[in-house]
C-alpha cells in the first residue's frame, strides 16, 4: 500500500541523536564535526547529516529528499515544499560549486525559530503551481543544463521563464525526451547515408548544409534547437562510443 509523503517523513522523523564525528575528509582537512543521526519508527536510521551554522550563529542541517534516489532537491522544488510543509524542513538553501547551483532543504536545530521560518516559507510559496520540465545537459560541460522552450529551443540567458515547455505529469515530459531522442536517432541514420564526393567544401555547401536545415528548428533557431543537440549529442556519442548528453525531466514553478 502507498503511504502519503506525510506518513512517510513521519516515519522518518520518528527519532534523532546527535554526536561527534570526523568529517570523512584526509589529511589536513580531517577534522571532527557534530553530526545528527535520523531514525526512523523501527530504530533504523536513515539519514545522517552534517550540522552546520549559519551566519547568525543558528545550527542546521540539510535533510536528504525522500523522494529521490540520491536525496538531492536539486531541480526538484516541488518535492522541497512539500517536505517542507510536512515537517522535514523549514526552508531553502543554495549554494554555488564549480558553476552548479546546489539546492538544499534546510531544518533548524532550534525548533522556535525554525517553526517560524518554516511559516514564512508555507506562506510564501502557497499560491504556488508545479509544473514538470525537460533539462538538456552534455555531459562533458560544467553548465548544469539549460531547459527546453515553447519553441523546442534550448534556454538562452534572455529567455523568460514563462516561455518554458511545460507539462502537467511527468509521464508527458518522459514522452516528450522519448520523442526528441527517437527523431536524433533518425537524423543520424540519414546523415550517415550521405553520399560523399570527398571534396568537404562541396560536400558541405551541397550535401550537410542543406540536410543540417533540415533537421526540426535549425534553419529557424540555428544552434539553440533541441533537436539539433540531440542529433549532435548522438553523433558524437556514436563516433566516441561514451555517453555525450542527457536529457531529464525536472519540476519547474508554473508560470502564471
Amino acid at each position: 500500500m502507498r503511504i502519503s509523503l506525510e506518513e512517510r517523513i513521519g516515519k522518518i522523523m520518528n527519532r534523532t541523536r546527535r554526536f561527534k564525528a570526523l568529517n570523512g575528509a584526509r589529511g589536513e582537512y580531517s577534522r571532527i564535526v557534530d553530526k545528527i543521526a535520523i531514525y526512523d519508527e523501527n530504530g533504523k536510521q536513515v539519514d545522517c547529516c552534517v550540522i552546520q551554522t549559519d551566519d547568525d550563529g543558528r545550527e542546521y542541517y540539510c535533510p536528504s529528499n525522500p523522494h529521490d534516489k540520491f536525496g538531492l532537491f536539486a531541480d526538484k522544488p516541488k518535492d522541497a515544499i512539500e517536505c517542507i510543509r510536512n515537517g522535514l524542513g523549514d526552508g531553502f538553501q543554495q549554494s554555488k560549486l564549480f558553476g552548479f547551483t546546489m539546492e538544499h532543504v534546510v531544518r533548524f536545530i532550534d525548533r522556535e525559530y525554525g517553526e517560524e521560518i518554516r511559516r514564512k516559507t508555507i506562506e510564501g510559496w502557497k499560491d504556488t503551481k508545479f509544473a514538470y520540465g525537460v533539462k538538456f545537459s552534455y555531459l562533458n560541460s560544467f553548465s548544469s543544463g539549460r531547459l527546453v522552450m515553447k519553441n523546442k529551443t534550448l534556454m538562452g540567458w534572455d529567455d523568460d521563464t514563462k516561455d518554458v515547455l511545460s507539462f502537467d505529469n511527468e509521464e508527458d515530459a518522459t514522452l516528450f525526451i522519448k520523442k526528441v531522442n527517437e527523431k536524433a536517432s533518425n537524423y543520424c541514420e540519414e546523415y550517415g547515408a550521405l553520399k560523399r564526393t570527398g571534396d568537404n567544401d562541396w560536400d558541405y555547401e551541397h550535401i550537410f548544409k542543406p540536410f543540417f536545415n533540415r533537421i526540426e528548428g535549425r534553419r529557424e533557431y540555428g544552434r539553440s534547437s533541441v533537436y539539433w543537440n540531440a542529433f549532435r549529442g548522438l553523433h558524437e556519442e556514436r563516433e566516441n562510443g561514451k555517453a555525450n548528453y542527457e536529457m531529464e525531466v525536472v519540476q519547474i514553478v508554473k508560470a502564471e
